[in-house]
């Protein structure tokens, strides 16, 4: 199988979305995963980092998409959210926020996988079509792993009878 990277980032709305007050409202994802997790250190150094002027408040959410969501309705300030994700968002969800954020920076690369017991014989992802009632469990509704899953989809219409 081949590995797919795709760039994690913080993600963050124009002006005129950021809360009054010097507090970044910053979605992240549900508690105990990694986004929430990142959040939570983002929310321990960037206070010392702006000198004690902002702090950040972590808003545990469903994934990327959920994040978006809250983010171009103004629930957050701030979002961190799967690369591909961003893009399916403004692609296939909302197209109307297309410019509405922007990334502002890489976190990390995130490495997509796809895993078949051995068992299966399936070594490409292609090998999928050929299984008779082949199903794939690709992350839970709002979340990152579920858009990239579905970007395969819409980039091969094969696939949604996987």
């Amino acid at each position: 199988m081949h590995p797919r990277y795709w760039l994690l980032g913080l993600v963050a709305l124009g002006i005129g979305h950021q809360a009054p007050a010097q507090t970044l409202r910053l979605c992240t994802g549900s508690p105990g995963k990694t986004y929430h997790a990142v959040g939570e250190k983002l929310a321990e150094l960037l206070p010392a980092m702006a000198g004690g002027e902002l702090q950040v408040e972590v808003l545990a959410t469903g994934g990327s998409i959920d994040n978006l969501n809250k983010l171009t309705a103004g629930e957050c300030d701030g979002a961190i959210v799967q690369g591909d994700a961003a893009e399916f968002f403004t692609t296939e969800i909302n197209p109307g926020a297309a410019g509405s954020f922007r990334m502002l920076t890489p976190l990390y690369q995130e490495l997509s996988l796809l895993l078949c017991s051995r068992e299966s014989g399936i070594d490409e992802i292609d090998e999928l079509l050929d299984e008779e009632g082949a199903s794939v469990a690709a992350g839970a509704m709002g979340s990152g792993s579920l858009a990239t899953w579905l970007t395969f989809r819409a980039i091969k219409p094969e696939y949604e009878q996987v």
